[in-house]
């Protein structure tokens, strides 16, 4: 066995010999439901396994390379995928383990599970992205810890709900009161709408940016801010807003979750 110094040489002999023409992401295909993609700074795709072509209705990783998430996908989800890629170049840390939602060309929906990791240079500068996709629900049974996102799923396929809110207990100790503690909330994070409650027991402490009733009289107002746009002065861009809010699938899902509720 060589020592560990001797190790970290020859790998970095070896990654630099191998050249993008070997193509050694295709070891991907022998894997079952896997993809693997890597992108540049810019969001450009140049690079994909065979696997990943075929979910998104190419011919050829040749056809493939060169597009970019907002000609191959819904414009809502192009921005998230981009603003988790900008978040992990920024901060040089991979993500791994997300669970996604995907539109392939012919607007099927798909659940996959999926990991990046920012591509470093030699001198250290962030290069890019790769990552792997596999299939949610072929692995599901891998996962247990998703337990309660596998039932949810199953409830939407059923046609039974639409939209769920999935929510995650956790505690912290704390040294003072509950009022202590509310008013800290408002200093760490004000807002327009927040209250408290001492139930004896147990206090509650409440922060939110939207109005969720107003009961004056006979009359009840909410203000939700799920499922709308601001307006804005320019009549040009506030009919463009209009129509962003009216065209987006996920805004109009948001807008009815938020009217049922109600």
């Amino acid at each position: 066995m060589i020592d560990t110094v001797q190790a970290k040489k020859r790998r970095s002999s070896l990654l630099k010999a191998i050249s993008p023409e070997s193509r050694f992401y295709h070891l991907f295909d022998c894997v079952p439901g896997l993809s693997f993609f890597a992108k540049d700074r810019d969001g450009v795709l140049l690079a994909a396994n065979k696997h990943l072509v075929a979910l998104y209705g190419f011919d050829s990783e040749e056809a493939f390379i060169g597009h970019t998430d907002f000609e191959l996908l819904p414009r809502h989800l192009a921005e998230k995928y981009r603003r988790d890629d900008l978040a992990i170049m920024e901060h040089r840390e991979p993500a791994t383990k997300i669970v996604e939602l995907f539109l392939n060309r012919q607007g099927i929906p798909s659940w996959f599970l999926t990991s990046k990791y920012p591509i470093l240079s030699s001198s250290n500068e962030v290069m890019g992205i790769m990552g792997i996709i596999q299939d949610y629900h072929q692995y599901r049974e891998r996962f247990p810890a998703e337990q309660d996102i596998n039932k949810a799923l199953d409830y939407i396929h059923a046609g039974d709900i639409y939209q769920v809110n999935l929510s995650q207990r956790l505690t912290a100790p704390w040294a003072s009161g509950g009022w202590e503690f509310h008013r800290a909330l408002n200093a760490a994070s004000p807002a327009p709408f927040s209250a408290f409650i001492d139930a004896g027991d147990f206090h509650i402490a409440s922060s939110s940016p939207e109005r969720f009733l107003r009961l004056s009289g006979q009359h009840i107002q909410t203000r939700p801010i799920k499922g709308t746009r601001p307006r804005d002065a320019d009549p040009q861009r506030d009919a463009q807003l209009a129509y962003e809010l009216q065209s987006s699938e996920k805004e109009r899902a948001e807008l009815v979750m938020i009217t049922d509720l109600l």
